[in-house]
């Protein structure tokens, strides 16, 4: 009886140790694994700059064979210029220290392909091991092909920043472009202008031809303005009828030339739309910052009061921003 008691007691045990043993994954296990999920294995000698891989990571890394990226020199060679990130100075520029666990990285980065354009963005997740000196012995990690999952977040990134019926800049872009130049111009003791320009005569566009002929007339206008700035102006729809320009490095003069040469663009010739060539113009107002605005609010402001001037001016009207003149002193010191 005794001895059943113990071998009920001790075949638990056994039972457990088996199953233990049977929930680890042999290495090629582990390879199918890698595999299925579209991961590739590798391990870099810092040192001896070797670089060792599981057997997809071509299929995974878009190369020809395993030759192409067995050192550390080879693979760095394969960086796109579009990477701003690269394994070699995640590790060998830490200068975190190594417990004794190991220091854990995780970049991404674009190998060029055959084809001249053509990247393959790489997810890159590992941890480095220090030796004796203190310096990054040893790096094991895993790559993933990220090229679509980059593409759509690229393609989000786009679409949050820009105006979907114009594909041009929204205004929150916009604002935040007048803040950053605003706050560059006050450093470097320069300066920039902002335009707002007004599409006239919208209202009655829709109400003529509909609200899609009125849309083909927006999206045209916008694209007509983008091809008469400069190369880093930025163009974006501000409203629902206004465009905002930003100009960079911009004088009162520049701002009067640039806004000029806008207008006159849109009224130079008729916009092809469904309902046929309609013609167009736009007024515009704007403001020389921080000369004549001391933060983003005056500047949007101070465009707007000249837009509005514009308009009293005439349709296809441009006018500057400036400030309303002080009122004569006037001298009540009797004449003696």
């Amino acid at each position: 009886m005794v001895a059943q008691t113990r071998s009920s007691r001790l075949m638990p045990i056994q039972s457990e140790d088996k199953a233990e043993r049977g929930l680890t994954l042999s290495p090629e296990r582990i390879a199918s694994v890698l595999f299925a999920s579209g991961e590739a294995a590798y391990s870099w000698n810092c040192a001896g700059d070797t670089v060792e891989w599981s057997a997809n990571a071509p299929a995974v890394l878009n190369v020809v064979s395993t030759g192409q990226i067995s050192t550390g020199k080879a693979f760095a060679a394969l960086l796109s210029p579009d990477s701003t990130q690269n394994r070699h100075d995640a590790i060998m520029g830490d200068q975190r220290k190594d417990p004794g666990t190991g220091i854990a990285y995780e970049i991404r980065y674009a190998l060029k392909q055959s084809a001249p354009g053509q990247v393959v963005w790489i997810e890159d997740v590992g941890r480095w091991f220090a030796g004796a000196d203190g310096k990054p012995a040893r790096a094991d990690g895993v790559v993933r092909n990220i090229t679509e999952r980059h593409r759509r977040e690229q393609e989000l990134a786009r679409l949050s920043q820009s105006d979907p019926l114009t594909g041009g800049l929204n205004r929150a872009v916009l604002t935040k472009a007048i803040e950053d130049e605003f706050e560059s111009a006050t450093k470097f003791k320069t300066s920039f202008g902002f335009i707002v320009a007004a599409i006239d005569n919208l209202a009655y566009c829709n109400q003529t031809h509909g609200f899609g002929v009125g849309d083909q007339v927006i999206a045209a206008i916008a694209e007509r303005l983008r091809t008469h700035k400069r190369g880093k102006d930025l163009i974006g729809r501000f409203s629902d009828n206004k465009f905002g320009i930003v100009l960079h490095e911009c004088s009162l003069e520049d701002l009067f030339v640039a806004g000029n040469r806008f207008v006159n663009a849109v009224r130079e010739a008729p916009f092809e739309t469904s309902a046929g060539p309609i013609a167009m113009s736009v007024t515009a107002g704007g403001v020389v910052a921080p000369r004549y605005a001391r933060n983003t609010g005056e500047i949007i402001a101070h465009a707007n009061i000249a837009l509005e001037k514009a308009k009293e001016a005439g349709k296809g009207s441009f006018v500057d921003f400036q400030p309303p003149r002080a009122a004569p002193q006037l001298d009540n010191k009797k004449a003696g």
